[in-house]
């Protein structure tokens, strides 16, 4: 996912989030996003493939109702208060090995400080190869 949409999922979660159990229309979100309306849709459609339980009503708007349960790189990163360490967070559900990964991410040019992380490894191996 390209970092913008990753952003624009946060801001819109966090809107969300400060509204409680109040609805925020599509038109709110857009222009605080600088986003069209549709733009905004298929932001919280990705959302909602992510697990985020977003409802929506004609004329009210959006309201999150519920969030996935476990982490996810858009809950974890904003509250990251770092310069360095995890300014890039890679979150996967199912994953052979974070290192593999992180190894590929390095070799292709990866920002200092970008983290993988996994729910669940099926080839994970410790620094000196070992299971």
């Amino acid at each position: 996912m390209e970092s913008t949409e990753q952003t624009q999922e946060e801001l819109i979660l966090g809107f969300l989030s400060e509204s409680g159990d109040d609805y925020t229309s599509g038109e709110a979100l857009s222009g605080k996003l600088g986003l069209s309306r549709t733009a905004v849709w298929k932001r919280v459609e990705a959302l909602r493939t992510k697990g985020y339980r977003i409802e929506a009503i004609p004329a009210r708007g959006y309201r999150l109702v519920e969030v996935p349960d476990r982490l996810t790189s858009l809950e974890v990163a904003p509250l990251l208060e770092t310069h360095d360490l995890g300014r890039t967070l890679h979150h996967h559900a199912v994953l052979g090995s974070t290192n593999e990964v992180a190894f590929r991410l390095a070799q292709d040019g990866a920002e200092h400080g970008e983290v993988v992380v996994a729910e669940q490894q099926t080839s994970g191996k410790g620094r000196r190869g070992r299971v």
